[in-house]
């Protein structure tokens, strides 16, 4: 059930082709809900979500989806810094020029976290350069809204209060595992 939960939750994502309010609100937002919804409906119908059983098949999936291959770079620790500019597109590209048309601009610790942790990161911090990831447009579905979105979700559901080192901590994790994907390449 916990793999199945996960539909409604992308759905939010490509929801706005279909539905006006993912439009006009976002993943998330009132009216393009979905995968709260289907949480909502499957704990009314008997199904435990807050166990594992509900949850790691979704994580699995995430993982087991993960495609290792070539040199690693030197690890570091995801991290934020302090963003000049609300413009994170302008920001990423600035630095890397040769990029732009070429990939979706990622934030590692997402721009989500903003409204669902107030207070924990700021806007500047979340735009800096430091926490953006590029992510090439032909893997964009399957890595940022697909994989990544998976993983995110897993970790909104079990954390209502995370310290902001658990977040980067949680950042830092999908590093590890998709960071070979991402445009300049970080692990």
């Amino acid at each position: 059930m916990g793999l199945v939960a996960n539909a409604p939750y992308l759905a939010e994502y490509v929801g706005w082709l279909f539905d006006g309010d993912c439009l006009n609100g976002g993943p998330g937002s009132e009216g393009c809900d979905y995968g709260e919804k289907f949480d909502k409906w499957a704990a009314e119908n008997g199904y435990e979500v807050s166990g594992d059983a509900y949850q790691v098949p979704s994580l699995l999936a995430a993982v087991f989806a993960h495609r290792p291959g070539g040199k690693v770079p030197t690890r570091k620790p995801a991290g934020v810094g302090a963003g000049v500019s609300g413009n994170y597109r302008g920001t990423f590209f600035k630095a890397h020029p040769h990029l732009k048309g070429k990939v979706w601009v990622h934030h590692a610790v997402e721009q989500q976290v903003l409204t669902k942790y107030p207070g924990l990161f700021s806007k500047s911090e979340i735009n800096s350069i430091e926490n953006l990831r590029g992510i090439p447009k032909s893997t964009n579905a399957d890595l940022h809204l697909g994989r990544i979105r998976v993983l995110w979700n897993g970790f909104y559901r079990t954390h209502s209060s995370p310290t902001r080192q658990q977040v980067l901590d949680y950042a830092t994790f999908i590093d590890d595992f998709v960071g070979n994907e991402f445009t300049p390449r970080i692990r």
